[in-house]
């Protein structure tokens, strides 16, 4: 099911809600601006309640090639400011991924490509680092299971 495509828990914030598709693109399209992701295979994870809450987008895409297009273009659009709120743009290595750290809206967010799926982390700045281990450590966990 889709809802297994994500941890149960993140950073001590139980899962709360899974959006699919339709309504998934909406959100990845809000103030997030950049490429269009409609027709693709779209996934939103809410942990916690409205106050503090940890966002996990994620979207597949056809291929992998086509993952790392998209999220080059979707971060070029963040830089160039059509999307002014996002700052301080920092690139690090994390479990064998690069991974891109910005801030805005009050929150920090990761972005990262695992193979032909682009994943994108909301959080309160001091939930945004175990966020980020946790879903990464869970995710290599389904992989390895779904390989066997």
């Amino acid at each position: 099911s889709k809802r297994s495509a994500l941890p149960k828990g993140l950073a001590s914030l139980r899962l709360v809600k899974v959006i699919t598709n339709g309504v998934a693109q909406g959100d990845l399209a809000e103030p997030r601006s950049g490429p269009e992701f409609s027709g693709y295979d779209n996934l939103v994870g809410i942990y916690g309640r409205q106050d503090r809450q940890i966002k996990v987008y994620l979207t597949r895409f056809p291929t992998a090639d086509q993952a790392t297009q998209m999220l080059d273009l979707r971060l070029k659009s963040l830089k160039a400011g059509l999307a002014s709120e996002f700052q301080k743009h920092r690139e690090f290595g994390r479990a064998g991924k690069k991974v891109h750290r910005l801030e805005g809206s009050g929150l920090v967010h990761f972005m990262y490509q695992q193979d032909s799926r682009n994943v994108w982390i909301a959080a309160p700045p001091d939930l945004g680092e175990a966020a980020l281990d946790e879903f990464m450590a869970a995710a290599n966990t389904m992989i390895a299971r779904n390989r066997r």
